[in-house]
């Protein structure tokens, strides 16, 4: 045995003592540090057609490919033993299927998200030799959000449960939607369980021998779940050192077809992917994975023929075919081979049967949500829409035989009703089309009045209202919302959101601010936008509000509706070198009038010595003394018009807030 061995391998044995150590990934070069993406990629063979969706993660710390054609310094061989801590296996047991190794026969389930552990062992092996494969995940509870966790299998005893060849078995391929990793086995009751847990069936992945070549090892990695296949007794042996578990020899290595091997750098489970396909291996190759060349041999034959089953899991559910590829874009049969009595539709994407409702291409296709049997007839059908909720449907066949959602306007029993495109759920409410909404009954029916329509929809808490029209597609019926429009000399706001026109309140919109009334006009929340802007940013202890614009000279009264929209705007005077008082206020006394050698009417305290009052006049006469406005000339009060200082000292309550800036 090399030093660099001997090293390794004294240094696995010290980390399997180490129970405070935490397992860390060992750092490795490469260039392509920092970069994340997600990758999909067209698996292509004669068994199957699948999609790969690899999650690639910009990594804290790197994964080694095991038997690459680099070698390990011995300096980290030490960091590798180091990072293994064989403690975390009691708080990251893993979920078991099938025979275990352990002496009590089973294993325990938890999920583990710990990084995964690859090494680059030093080991003298063939410069190809398979590194750590994907981890199987699935969850004790399968959920559509959660991940699935990993799977633990001892493949000592695993048989192709439905292969009866003598000399060969398939090697099935299954994919986790959630983690992206992929399992590999040849044990079909395995294949069928993960399924269970969440996992896409993805076929038959090649054929191996059962009697002739070189074994090929499963190993697994309790710490972080991760799956390791090579045909290296001594890669294996160094990775158990470690604490890597054996679970014995999961196929053989021959034939005269190369199983090609992939290395993702950035990723930390889910590492390696094998396969047949050279077009798949290249495709990787150019999104950042090492190509690894030849892991094994499989056997150049068609896939064996398997009892077709239904595959049913939390994430889908596949009709599985004689030569272990699923069924995809097209009908499958009540009497198909083996098919119990269900008439499905299998996408073309996956193979996933359609299930509750799902639009494929333009057309929605429903279902049973659970089995996946399509509607027997024409007519209405109620099933889960693609949200999850409950909707109805009017299925009609399609030229193709198959039942379809009907979308548009169609009428049944005298009445219209929508079939939303893209989703072909019956609109109940309101449902939007273009630039209008359509509005039905809680039945569905359309509501194809014209004019100014008072409505409740269903979801209105109230009796609404609407402008009907032949504004749609087509000449479809609706609300119009689009906004503002005029009818009859009059504007109006249709809100693009509900299609209800505003009739109260003050809103914003094209830029400026409005008010609508309650007959659904609106108009302008003041001339001066930048004061009611800057009024909508203040509450007043009573309805009213007053701004000064002590720069311009002008004063605002505005009054409270869901907003401020102004009811008077006016040239003022205010104080002569920036002298009136700048702040928040409240009105508070009031008087006739006051002066000495002039007379200033109807004035209104704010603050201190700061009124509101009319222009100067000469003293107890009606003859202006001074009645500029917008000007800065007062000793320091706000100077009105008599008639607006008049207004103020009638009608603003004491305690209306007053801003003067």
């Amino acid at each position: 045995m090399s030093p660099k061995v001997r090293s390794a391998f004294f240094c696995g044995v010290l980390a399997a003592a180490l129970a405070t150590v935490p397992l860390h990934a060992v750092a490795e070069e490469f260039g392509a540090a920092g970069v994340q993406q997600v990758e999909s990629v067209v698996l292509e063979s004669a068994s199957t057609s699948s999609v790969i969706s690899e999650k690639v993660d910009s990594p804290d710390t790197a994964t080694l490919a095991l038997g690459a054609s680099d070698t390990m310094p011995e300096s980290d061989q030490v960091q590798k033993a180091q990072d293994v801590d064989p403690a975390r296996q009691s708080a990251n047991d893993t979920s078991t299927i099938g025979d275990s190794p352990s002496a009590d026969g089973s294993h325990e389930e938890t999920v583990d998200n710990a990084s995964t552990t690859n090494v680059e062992s030093s080991v003298t092996e063939p410069p190809a030799e398979p590194a750590p494969a994907p981890v199987a995940s699935e969850p004790e509870k399968p959920s559509e959000s959660a991940p699935a966790p990993s799977v633990e299998v001892d493949a000592t005893s695993m048989a192709p449960a439905a292969d009866t060849s003598e000399s060969a078995q398939n090697v099935y391929r299954l994919y986790n939607p959630y983690s992206g990793e992929h399992l590999y086995t040849a044990d079909l009751s395995e294949a069928k369980r993960i399924v269970g847990y969440g996992w896409r069936w993805e076929g038959v992945g090649w054929v191996s021998s059962t009697s002739t070549g070189e074994p090929v090892f499963r190993l697994y990695n309790p710490y972080n779940g991760e799956h390791l296949y090579t045909t290296s007794e001594n890669e294996a042996s160094f990775l158990a050192s470690l604490g890597w578990k054996r679970e014995g020899t999961a196929w053989r290595s021959s034939g005269t077809k190369n199983v090609l091997r992939e290395f993702n750098p950035y990723a930390t489970v889910g590492t390696h992917n094998y396969t047949l396909s050279s077009v798949e291996d290249e495709n990787l190759g150019s999104i950042g994975w090492r190509r690894e060349g030849i892991a094994w041999s499989s056997l150049d034959q068609a896939s064996l023929p398997v009892e077709p089953f239904w595959a049913t899991g939390p994430s889908g559910r596949w009709w599985v075919q004689r030569d272990g590829s699923y069924a995809a874009g097209r009908l499958i049969e009540p009497n198909e081979d083996g098919n119990p009595g269900i008439r499905a539709y299998a996408t073309s994407s996956n193979g996933h049967v359609v299930r509750g409702a799902e639009t494929v291409g333009n057309r929605t296709i429903v279902a049973d949500a659970n089995t996946g049997e399509l509607p027997s007839a024409e007519g209405w059908w109620k099933s889960s829409a693609p949200t999850g909720s409950s909707q109805w449907y009017m299925v009609a066949k399609g030229s193709d035989g198959v039942l379809y959602a009907k979308t548009g306007r169609f009428e049944d029993g005298g009445s219209a009703y929508y079939g939303v495109p893209g989703r072909g759920y019956i609109a109940i409410g309101r449902e939007r089309v273009g630039n209008i909404f359509v509005i039905t009954d809680a039945s569905g029916r359309l509501n194809e009045s014209t004019g100014f329509i008072w409505l409740q929809a269903p979801g209105d808490s109230s009796t609404c209202l609407y402008r009907m029209g032949a504004y749609g597609p087509n000449g479809l019926v609706g609300a119009r919302a689009d906004g503002f429009f005029t009818d009859g000399g009059s504007r109006f706001y249709a809100d693009p959101s509900s299609g209800r026109l505003n009739r109260s309140g003050v809103f914003y919109a094209d830029g400026a601010w409005w008010r609508a009334v309650d007959w659904g006009g609106c108009f302008s929340a003041g001339s001066w936008q930048d004061m009611a802007a800057k009024a909508q940013n203040y509450r007043s202890a009573t309805n009213y509000l007053i701004l000064v614009d002590c720069t311009s000279n002008r004063t605002a009264v505005y009054q409270w509706d869901n907003g401020w929209f102004a009811i008077h705007e006016w040239s003022c005077t205010t104080g002569a070198n920036n002298c009136t008082v700048k702040g928040q206020f409240a009105t508070n006394l009031k008087g006739y009038s006051f002066g000495s050698g002039f007379t200033c009417y109807y004035f209104t305290q704010f603050s201190g010595n700061y009124l509101f009052h009319s222009v100067l006049y000469y003293q107890n006469s009606n003859r202006v003394m001074d009645g500029r406005l917008g000007i800065n000339a007062s000793h320091g009060c706000v100077r009105l018009d008599i008639n607006n200082a008049k207004w103020i000292y009638d009608n603003i309550p004491r305690g209306t807030k007053v801003v003067t800036y």
